[in-house]
């Protein structure tokens, strides 16, 4: 289970007034980084209510010093048993055990308890209960969250909220209800192009079939045609395999711009289409501009395809060859990510 670093050691970040000895001496030991003694002690402290803020710190300070995953769950556990609770350390011992839940009946019921107890007002422990019920194909549940968020929430938030929900519902394979949600979040604001194309884009990245997928992309364009946008509709038609699309519009954004980054987009996406012709010229339009051999090779290793490996270690070699600085390491390094 994840530990959580907003507070590595919560106990020795605050003063209890009046409390007993065992926690005193657990603090010292905290502060002293000695936290195997630190465990110990807190595992000995018992309180007359296993309820407030320091029976919730010193269970949370279990949970984070424990390696045991049992210990820690039940630590989380023992939190959370007040349902009453607001407190950070009870939304936060809530929030993990939610997402360490793998029984998606128990998440949900951990999500209800989470939402509660943050009076329903956090936009991403909502959309996670949303989901949860759309698994479960609570499609009515979920549209009240979702009727409560368009009548609470400002226009901005919402609209991040159903973008999200959207991608959140292609990444689970709920096709159905992810086409019903981009439905809704194209009628949210109408008149703001840059946000209905980014939508349109969000759809065009979990299709089936690149003549689908196309079609949204046209669509983002067509309302959006800025820059930006111009490099995300190609980055996706190249992860959907459309190289030569992805290139001529990287070659108009360089020609546009003269912006080299667009060069190496080009470069990149050529040598994954094969094109050796169109590679080379781009190649030596990034030469002339002062990039060295080095950086392409790191360049193309760092897009993390082993397709590009072979082209990388080809202009490493470059590199020793014009005996460019740390070339050699640079080649063996590459070399090795290939055995």
């Amino acid at each position: 289970m994840k530990k959580v670093l907003l507070l590595i050691l919560s106990l020795a970040t605050f003063s209890f007034a009046g409390i007993n000895e065992d926690v005193n001496e657990s603090i010292q030991y905290i502060n002293q980084k000695n936290y195997v003694k630190a465990l110990d002690k807190l595992r000995t402290i018992r309180f007359d209510k296993e309820e407030g803020e320091l029976f919730e710190r010193v269970n949370f300070s279990i949970f984070q010093l424990s390696g045991d995953l049992n210990e820690q769950i039940n630590a989380l556990q023992k939190i959370v048993k007040n349902k009453d609770s607001k407190g950070e350390y009870a939304i936060l011992a809530n929030e993990l055990l939610a997402d360490y839940e793998k029984d998606i009946n128990k998440k949900l019921a951990l999500q209800k308890e989470l939402n509660k107890r943050t009076d329903n007002k956090n936009i991403a422990y909502l959309l996670n209960e949303v989901l949860s019920l759309y698994k479960l194909n609570k499609e009515k549940e979920a549209n009240k969250i979702n009727d409560i968020i368009d009548k609470n929430e400002n226009l901005d938030i919402k609209k991040a909220y159903y973008i999200n929900l959207v991608a959140a519902l292609y990444q689970e394979k709920l096709d159905n209800y992810a086409s019903k949600i981009s439905n809704r979040a194209l009628k949210l604001d109408k008149k703001d192009s840059v946000y209905l194309a980014n939508v349109y884009l969000v759809v065009a990245n979990y299709q089936k079939n690149n003549k689908s997928a196309e079609k949204y992309l046209e669509s983002a364009l067509k309302l959006d045609k800025s820059d930006n946008m111009q490099v995300r509709v190609a980055d996706t038609y190249a992860k959907n395999g459309e190289y030569k699309k992805a290139i001529s519009m990287f070659e108009n954004l360089y020609k546009k711009t003269k912006e080299f980054k667009y060069a190496g987009a080009v470069l990149l996406y050529s040598t994954l289409d094969k094109d050796s012709k169109k590679e080379n010229a781009y190649y030596d339009i990034l030469l002339k501009s002062g990039i060295k051999n080095t950086d392409i090779a790191i360049f193309l290793v760092n897009y993390n395809n082993e397709k590009l490996l072979d082209s990388a270690i080809k202009y490493a070699k470059k590199a020793v060859s014009q005996n460019e600085e740390n070339s050699k390491q640079l080649l063996e390094q590459i070399t090795n990510l290939k055995k």
